[in-house]
């Protein structure tokens, strides 16, 4: 199943506040780490920079372009795709609520609307609860339902354009803090905090676990419970290392 990479830039949320009688014994965590690099198996893949704590540029190592992120319109989010090569504006999306619990997202190609999808959000604390995907190119619909479990793990079915279910995804997570999180998906996610999966289950329209994109994961943390390592396992054999630094 295709993994949704719009939404693959996040980070957690975490605030460890002790005080006693003497204010000089006062110690407290930062209520966020942000992300700088992430590297997998020795390469870079992504490199962040920052505006006042938000995201600001994201290079994507495995692309060979970049994303400048647009906050000029306080209503719309707006993200500039480029291409390393010729620096040339390849595409952007942008996201803007619909109202107080849905949220449109829209990906162009140059200035032509491909493809859209609609969150739909309750009070559940943990995000969405449902997708609409939309594709324009090839005439098509798809949407995803999904039921939240403990420390905002999921359950997800998805659905064709007649409502047929054809996939599931069941996600675990560690109750740790998730580097990918800045202020923009805080806001786009409606979640207080994120983690991180430590088992993604991908299974096909008969229930069947689809070996290539399953997989579990064992993390290291620094003291403020960001992941500083990744091992990712995969159902098929593969293993892949992820390495995170923070500025």
């Amino acid at each position: 199943m295709k993994k949704i990479i719009g939404l693959i830039v996040l980070f957690a949320l975490m605030t460890n506040c002790s005080n006693d009688n003497n204010a000089d014994n006062t110690s407290q965590t930062p209520e966020i780490q942000y992300v700088k690099k992430i590297i997998k198996d020795g390469v870079d893949q992504l490199y962040y920079e920052y505006d006042n704590g938000k995201i600001k540029k994201l290079t994507y190592y495995y692309f060979n372009d970049y994303s400048i992120y647009d906050y000029s319109d306080l209503d719309t989010l707006k993200v500039l795709n480029y291409s390393n090569d010729n620096e040339d504006l390849v595409g952007y999306r942008k996201n803007y609520k619909l109202d107080e619990n849905t949220i449109r997202q829209e990906y162009y190609s140059s200035d032509n609307l491909t493809n859209y999808r609609i969150y739909k959000y309750n009070s559940n604390g943990c995000g969405f609860y449902e997708i609409n995907f939309y594709n324009l190119n090839i005439p098509s619909f798809r949407k995803g339902i999904f039921s939240y479990t403990e420390n905002c793990g999921y359950t997800a079915i998805y659905y064709d354009e007649n409502n047929q279910v054809i996939s599931y995804q069941d996600i675990v997570t560690d109750g740790k803090n998730n580097p990918y999180y800045t202020n923009y998906v805080k806001d786009f996610l409606k979640v207080e905090r994120l983690h991180n999966t430590v088992k993604n289950i991908d299974k096909n329209e008969l229930g069947e676990i689809v070996n290539n994109s399953s997989y579990e994961s064992t993390f290291i943390y620094n003291e403020f419970d960001y992941p500083i390592k990744e091992t990712r396992v995969y159902l098929n054999g593969i293993t892949e290392v992820y390495t995170f630094e923070y500025y």
